[in-house]
């Protein structure tokens, strides 16, 4: 008796509809469930932002919260914890910077961490005081900065960079500094505000980019601008985490890569492709992903059968168990 073909259209067989994109969904959004993230902002530096109930303190603790957001944890935590102590002491990060004053020159050269010297913290204080001048509800200002015709946010980050340019070069006097363009100034200070103009990925601004407009925990939705439009904060763990589940090929961790891995979490969340940042982000600054195969951590992770390193691992067992002769 000859046995009938199995219809596909009555396969019952789940796996079989289940394609790339529903992997790296799935794979995503089980790694966003694992993720504590009460507990995960104590080790971000988001937290400052959360300190405040004031949403005019919590956008300037934001922002200079993010700009020292490179390098290890552990070693830029503290430094901005000293910046927003110099801040509460002063009547919180508004305050501060609104009443901002050469007497306050001498506490603010404390500050200083890696490239960033002491006069570049007293600088940005006074630039951010500039454009509050003229922009007394910084939400409004940088909303009025976006386009609705721009494909994502980053024209927007440019002209936010192009106007703190200007305002810095205008009060540079009062620290001592004599420029007529934003190349004159400190290389430490340039570093504050970087812009994506130049091909720069712009880590930090995209960071806090995704704290102000995405509203859903950890991030703050202060600011008025489609969730839809953020490019992903690229640092090196979500560069290197994504080129080991195929998000991208590009070496580099610049703007492209990271407009390449966003158009890809686009495919899975059209409306707010950055939300999985902060879970690949700390799957690698908590040292749970080691970039390497090791099977008694990465067979419990959620991106196990995405990873390049699975299916290294595979591929060389097979090899080792070879065909039987």
């Amino acid at each position: 008796m000859t046995q009938k073909a199995a219809n596909p259209s009555t396969n019952t067989d789940s796996t079989a509809s289940v394609t790339p994109i529903d992997s790296l969904k799935i794979a995503l959004d089980s790694l966003m469930e694992h993720r504590d993230i009460t507990a995960t902002i104590s080790q971000d530096p988001i937290q400052f932002a959360h300190r405040y109930t004031n949403p005019k303190d919590q956008e300037l603790a934001a922002i200079f919260a993010s700009m020292l957001a490179f390098g290890k944890v552990s070693l830029f935590i503290p430094v901005i914890e000293r910046w927003m102590s110099l801040c509460d002491e002063r009547g919180g990060p508004r305050q501060c910077v609104e009443q901002f004053s050469s007497a306050d020159f001498e506490m603010f050269n404390t500050l200083s961490y890696r490239w960033n010297k002491p006069p570049d913290f007293i600088l940005i204080m006074l630039t951010f005081q500039s454009v509050l001048k003229t922009n007394p509800k910084l939400s409004f200002w940088i909303e009025s900065l976006y386009i609705q015709e721009d494909t994502d946010l980053n024209p927007t980050l440019t002209r936010m960079m192009t106007t703190l340019h200007s305002h810095a070069v205008q009060v540079a006097t009062l620290v001592g500094i004599s420029a007529t363009q934003f190349s004159d100034l400190p290389d430490g200070f340039r570093r504050f505000l970087s812009s994506p103009a130049k091909g720069s990925a712009c880590k930090r601004w995209q960071m806090l980019l995704r704290w102000m407009v995405r509203d859903t925990s950890p991030d703050l939705g202060l600011w008025k601008l489609p969730a839809a439009k953020l490019t992903i904060p690229l640092d090196t763990h979500v560069h290197s985490i994504s080129q080991m589940i195929g998000l991208t090929k590009l070496r580099s961790a610049n703007l492209k890569a990271a407009q390449e891995i966003t158009r890809h979490l686009r495919q899975i969340a059209p409306k707010d492709p950055t939300q999985y940042d902060f879970a690949l982000a700390h799957l690698g600054i908590s040292g749970q992903c080691k970039k390497t195969y090791n099977s008694e951590i990465c067979t419990h992770c959620p991106l196990h059968d995405l990873c390049v390193h699975t299916k290294g691992s595979q591929t060389r067992e097979e090899k080792e168990e070879g065909d039987p002769l």
